[in-house]
């Protein structure tokens, strides 16, 4: 149903938009912040792990003037989608977006990261299944996606390897008899990592100081983490 309505006013604002003769000169942008797990590897909703059904989301780009109607065959990344913005309107990237390309750009290995579960999430669970281990809720995990390859590490220490392009469903785990190139991925996480620059909190503006935080200390803590 959700799919089915937002196809629906997607259709009625490309409408309106051809209808006020604005079309030919906007650029269209169509993507999503995450996907969503049915059941998928023992998981529902969208948190926890970085499996394709989460980070594997819709990204399309309509342009005539000057983006050629295709489909691009590697893989990219939504952090892409602002630098993509600005070149095709001739305008600068800003320095501090770190190491982030126009999808026009060669291909580069796309990093996903799970950093950290909210406390007050833990918390609202646990009163209503107080005896559950939460444990696993808190592995942080990493995964670097290039060409066909997937490498996914975590916190605990586990490393899987899938090539996602064969096994869509990531069920065959490739690390033991790939290492090598789960090697070459982990040097390209490294090498994001250390192009990545510090978050400044000083770039902040005065009406741009977030609003509406609760004092827990829990999440006021991640937050400066």
């Amino acid at each position: 149903a959700s799919l089915r309505d937002l196809d629906h006013v997607v259709g009625n604002l490309l409408k309106q938009l051809y209808a006020d003769g604005v079309l030919k000169n906007t650029i269209v942008v169509v993507t999503s912040d995450h996907g969503e797990l049915l059941g998928e590897h023992g998981h529902f909703e969208h948190r926890f792990v970085l499996n394709e059904p989460l980070i594997h989301v819709p990204l399309l780009i309509r342009y005539p003037d000057k983006v050629k109607p295709g489909r691009v065959p590697h893989p990219v990344s939504t952090t892409s989608v602002f630098a993509t913005l600005a070149s095709l309107l001739g305008l600068p990237t800003p320095a501090t977006l770190g190491p982030v390309t126009s999808l026009t750009a060669d291909p580069t290995p796309v990093v996903s990261e799970f950093t950290a579960t909210p406390p007050a999430l833990v918390r609202t669970t646990k009163k209503a299944y107080p005896d559950v281990d939460f444990s696993p809720w808190f592995i942080t995990r990493t995964a670097v996606r290039s060409d066909n390859w997937k490498w996914m590490s975590a916190s605990d220490g586990s490393q899987t390897l899938f090539d996602v392009v064969a096994d869509p469903g990531e069920q065959n785990d490739l690390f033991a008899l790939q290492e090598a190139t789960a090697t070459e991925l982990s040097k390209a996480l490294e090498t994001f990592r250390s192009a990545r620059s510090a978050y400044d909190p000083s770039l902040r503006s005065d009406d741009d100081t977030p609003r509406g935080l609760s004092d827990d200390k829990e999440s006021l803590e991640q937050l400066r983490a």
